[in-house]
């Protein structure tokens, strides 16, 4: 099947994994918090859910290196998936709390 999609301009990503991709693309693209008003757009809307396995619990995540340099220095520190899942389940309803908290 194929689907014509209308790409947009703006560089963000809804993510659901509480502001994962600001962390790792040091902000250069923007995680959108998912919110949907009904009925608000008359086109077809199409929403895909990606579920992938990030690896070992003990390796270290955090921006990638490529995405930083002298000129733009990590905005967040790093963290192991342990780490970063234990504080996503206990913490509050607040979407932006995790990135604020590995935030430097």
């Amino acid at each position: 099947m194929h689907i014509l999609v209308q790409m947009k301009t703006e560089r963000f990503i809804v993510d659901g994994v509480d502001g994962v991709f600001n962390i790792i693309s040091n902000e250069e693209y923007k995680s959108a918090e998912h919110r949907v008003l009904a009925n608000s757009y008359h086109e077809p809307r199409v929403s895909m859910a990606v579920f992938c396995s990030p690896g070992n619990r003990d390796d270290v995540y955090g921006p990638l290196p490529e995405l930083t340099s002298p000129e733009k220095p990590a905005i967040y520190r790093q963290f192991t998936l342990t780490d970063f899942m234990t504080r996503f389940f206990k913490k509050e309803l607040d979407c932006k709390s995790l990135t604020n908290y590995y935030k430097m």
